[in-house]
């Protein structure tokens, strides 16, 4: 393979030293212009036309999104705490996602010094899965892993873009410190309006729409 591609270099370069100097500028200019539109049209595919197709919006989960953390157990090495009383957190997300990758942005806020995906993927089931790396204002800091599922979509159920989110993570102990586990919630921020609520939604998903809906919301 190295060899053909270096017999075919060869011949190139015997065919441009051959040229004339104003056809061999012709060559260049002609070259880097064609290799302009190729890395532009490269750009517009994976970054903005993916994402008209209707095949694909069903898996698109480039958003802003508006996120409730129910933190509900606390574990350390030797067990779980006695003491632990549940909490939660209000933060925003924002993934970014193109044709061939998808990541949640490094973001702080609240009890978070930093939190950013480390790896992530699309699931079988439709949603996502990814572990993560968190830093908290108290400089306590951790890996998890969490994994989400699709509950809603808009403008429908079947091949809509994902609006509403729900799933579960976990920690991993680092350093004697203590870890935690518990349920996650996104909403979309574009579609928050279209997000229906119904008594078939989980409870903690109902939960997390209410706070966000708050005039003012804490983290609790």
């Amino acid at each position: 393979m190295l060899r053909s591609v270096a017999v075919v270099l060869g011949l190139m370069s015997a065919y441009v030293v051959q040229l004339a100097p104003a056809q061999i500028h012709k060559v260049v200019v002609s070259g880097a212009v064609l290799g302009g539109l190729f890395l532009f049209a490269e750009w517009l595919i994976r970054t903005k036309i993916w994402r008209i197709s209707l095949l694909y919006r069903k898996l698109d989960f480039k958003d802003n999104w508006r996120c409730v953390t129910f933190y509900e157990v606390e574990r350390h090495p030797q067990g779980s705490s006695t003491e632990f009383k549940t909490f939660h957190t209000i933060h925003d997300a924002v993934i970014n996602q193109d044709s061939r990758d998808i990541r949640i942005a490094a973001s702080a806020g609240g009890i978070y010094k930093r939190w950013e995906s480390i790896m992530m993927t699309t699931t079988e089931s439709g949603g996502v899965a990814y572990t993560y790396s968190v830093d908290y204002t108290d400089n306590t800091s951790s890996k998890g892993y969490e994994d989400l599922s699709v509950i809603q979509r808009f403008p429908n159920d079947e091949s809509g873009k994902p609006i509403l989110m729900i799933g579960t993570f976990s920690h991993c102990i680092q350093d004697g410190k203590p870890a935690y586990r518990g349920t996650a919630v996104f909403c979309s921020s574009k579609h928050f309006s279209e997000i229906v609520v119904s008594d078939a939604l989980p409870e903690q998903a109902k939960q997390a729409i209410n706070l966000l809906t708050q005039p003012t919301t804490q983290n609790g």
